[in-house]
């Protein structure tokens, strides 16, 4: 699936540099001769999968075709090697063209084959690699690091720097689609070093792709269209880079399109519809076409442009790509609202709703999924461990047992060998005893570790109908309201200026009214989910978090004529940062919005520390708090001050108090000396190992650079 968010960024990722030298499709006639020519049969099935290889990224079925023709002849003369290759290279096929779910089930044949034939670690390596690579384009994310990382240790061995370079762009892109652009930024930039190494263009192109889209969203423009033509120079007009060209060149019009040079923008997109349509990718051409349609759109508002995108909504529907439904829906809704087609506007904005909901909902069971796939990983890693441990002991017993005959043989000539047989025999008796009491700890241990195990599953479980049943009821109550504000903002841009003045009020009334519920709304949901989100740590600088709340509060400070202040603010500390900064920015609104309208909002963020916490705090010169409702405003629904006076729903306090417990700190307030109180917080320090275990594929990665 693509996803619109990224446009076209993962559609064709990596995976043709992840494997074995490449055959261009010119040689493939030669290829076909070698075969008509040669009588020995294993190398006519090498052959066959080198025409494979030749045929997956132009003709999925001729690929398929000779695939199959390997698979039969291997398996006719017995070839377990050539067997295991040639379905490597159907499952490989099949994922090249979007068949994810095909070639997750083909895949296991070829592991469980390769791990019976000795020396072929570098093919098992492969499966775990293509594995890798299906289910981060399954959006399974963790599945994808754990494959990755079985496939970067046994890469480890072989000391191949061409493919642990491949490896580090592909846990890089799939920390991309985690979101976490910062960990992909740094994966890309220490694999590019790597590759200029190697002179490898192939990872340098998908490379500064991926640093031109992390740029795209940090609204670095001018840096994304030079990393974005970095990665088309290098590409050129090579047949092996025209899906990535596609990609790049999409995402340098949707750059210039962000820049408001649309026909720049034009341009780009007539390029990328040219190989789109060459390369017969009808799924690729769609995301063309309804950005070509939103740059018309903007350029003249023509009705055509709506048809394109009802064709690019078919086209999504029969690619089952929800997330291209939604875009298009949402387009459209746009479209038909500046035309003044209110009715079709509505019903494009409600189907659009509907489709973020599903979406939403099936990344929570995607997630859930992850989680069980990552039990079950840790779970078959201990038993390998067991295995291997069992065996150490089998061995040892054996050379125990075979010193002891020795001896035993030497009885008669010997006696002084006799005491070292003796005393070897029972020193031997002891250790196994001790081995089997120690094995009996591990047989309990493991037990217990069962019984945990489905305690968590039922925990996860729980947690997961908590969460849909909190993702219903928000949907249930937000749908009625979206329809509200969705007719009141249309009646309201009607008849609002030509409305007596009475009836004006009673437009905004309604308007406020559904405002106020939905923001009701999203803190009881935000609330409810608060407790079951887990930490997602990594190292922040404080100042920097400010600096993203500031520039999240700037209409709001210059509204005010507000100032914030910064004190010690250089401080590094291990936190969650979307909750860190969910804390420093309902805590800085407050201050804005509780100001005294005698003088001007001054807010001072401080920070310190000592040998357990950091502590921050944000100190205001508002209207104050008493002292008597200290402990009352981090209660749920609190509200000090009336509805009337100030908007809130009384629930952000409560949610910042429970972001700062799962940081093992506290939140407290106290009085100024002059005006207005003080917020303060503490993080604990133990958060920054916790950090440092949760992230072992960085420092993995950080070796092989």
């Amino acid at each position: 699936m693509k996803n619109p968010n990224c446009i076209k960024w993962f559609l064709p990722l990596v995976i043709s540099v992840l494997f074995v030298g490449s055959v261009c499709a010119d040689d493939a006639d030669s290829l076909k001769l070698l075969v008509s020519q040669t009588d020995d049969e294993r190398v006519k099935v090498d052959l066959y999968i080198q025409l494979v290889h030749s045929h997956m990224y132009d003709d999925f079925e001729m690929a398929r075709t000779y695939a199959d023709t390997a698979y039969h002849l291997a398996r006719e003369i017995n070839y377990p090697f050539g067997e295991a290759r040639s379905i490597y290279y159907q499952a490989r096929n099949l994922a090249i063209a979007n068949y994810f779910n095909e070639a997750l089930d083909t895949l296991p044949e070829a592991i469980d084959m390769l791990k019976k034939i000795s020396g072929k670690e570098k093919e098992l390596a492969q499966c775990y690699i293509l594995a890798g690579w299906t289910y981060k384009k399954l959006s399974k994310h963790h599945t994808a690091l754990m494959y990755y990382d079985k496939g970067y240790k046994l890469y480890e061995n072989l000391e191949d720097d061409r493919i642990k370079a491949t490896l580090m762009l592909n846990i890089g892109s799939v920390h991309h689609g985690l979101g976490d652009i910062e960990t992909a930024g740094r994966y890309y930039e220490e694999t590019i070093v790597v590759n200029e190494k190697l002179n490898n263009v192939s990872g340098l192109v998908y490379c500064y792709n991926g640093l031109g889209y992390i740029h795209e969203v940090r609204k670095e423009y001018e840096e994304a269209l030079a990393d974005y033509s970095k990665a088309g120079e290098l590409a050129g007009e090579d047949p092996v880079f025209i899906r990535i060209k596609s990609t790049v060149l999409h995402n340098m019009a949707v750059t210039n399109m962000k820049m408001g040079d649309l026909d720049k923008a034009l341009e780009y997109m007539k390029e990328t519809r040219e190989i789109d349509i060459n390369i017969g990718d009808e799924l690729g051409l769609a995301y063309v076409d309804m950005t070509t349609a939103r740059i018309r759109f903007m350029q003249s508002k023509k009705v055509a442009s709506t048809s394109i995108l009802r064709k690019v909504h078919e086209t999504a529907i029969k690619f089952e790509d929800k997330q291209l439904q939604k875009q298009s829906a949402e387009y459209l809704s746009e479209m038909y609202a500046e035309l003044g087609m209110y009715k079709e506007a509505f019903e494009q904005h409600k189907l659009a709703g509907i489709l973020k909901d599903s979406i939403s909902s099936k990344d929570v069971q995607l997630k859930v999924k992850s989680l069980e796939s990552k039990r079950q990983f840790e779970l078959e890693q201990k038993k390998e461990e067991m295995a291997q441990q069992e065996l150490i002991f089998q061995n040892s017993l054996a050379y125990e047992s075979k010193i002891k005959r020795i001896l035993l043989g030497g009885l008669g000539i010997l006696m002084l060998l006799a005491f070292v047989l003796y005393k070897a025999y029972w020193t031997t008796l002891s250790i196994k005893k001790q081995l089997l009491v120690k094995n009996q700890n591990l047989k309990e241990a493991e037990e217990v570790l069962e019984q945990k195990n489905t305690d968590l599953k039922k925990y996860i479980e729980l947690n997961v109908e908590l969460e849909q049943f909190a993702g219903i009821a928000s949907h249930d109550l937000k749908a009625p309201l979206k329809t509200i504000g969705g007719f009141m903002g249309i009646l309201k841009r009607r008849f609002y200026n030509a409305a007596e003045d009475n009836y004006k009020s009673y437009f905004d009334m309604v308007e406020r009214s559904a405002k106020s519920l939905n923001l009701l709304v999203d803190d009881l949901l935000q609330f409810s989910k608060a407790n079951s989100q887990a930490l997602s740590i990594e190292r922040l600088l404080l100042k920097d978090v400010v600096n993203e709340v500031k520039e999240n509060l700037d209409f709001s400070i210059s509204q005010s004529k507000g100032q914030i202040k910064l004190e010690n603010c250089n401080k590094q500390l291990y936190a969650d940062r979307i909750k860190i900064k969910q804390v420093l920015q309902n805590l800085i609104s407050n201050a804005l919005k509780f100001r005294d309208t005698e003088r001007n909002p001054i807010i001072e963020v401080r920070s310190w520390e000592d040998e357990s916490h950091i502590f921050v705090s944000v100190k205001d010169n508002g209207i104050g708090i008493s002292e008597e409702h200290f402990d009352k405003v981090f209660e749920k629904f609190s509200r000090i001050k009336t509805e009337q006076e100030f908007e809130g729903t009384g629930l952000g306090l409560s949610i910042c108090a429970k972001y700062v417990k799962k940081h093992e700190g506290d939140i407290w307030i106290e009085r100024n000396e002059g005006h207005g109180v003080a917020f303060t917080f503490s993080i604990s320090k133990s958060l920054c190992e916790a950090q440092e275990v949760s992230r072992p594929m960085i420092a993995a990665q950080k070796a092989c650079a």
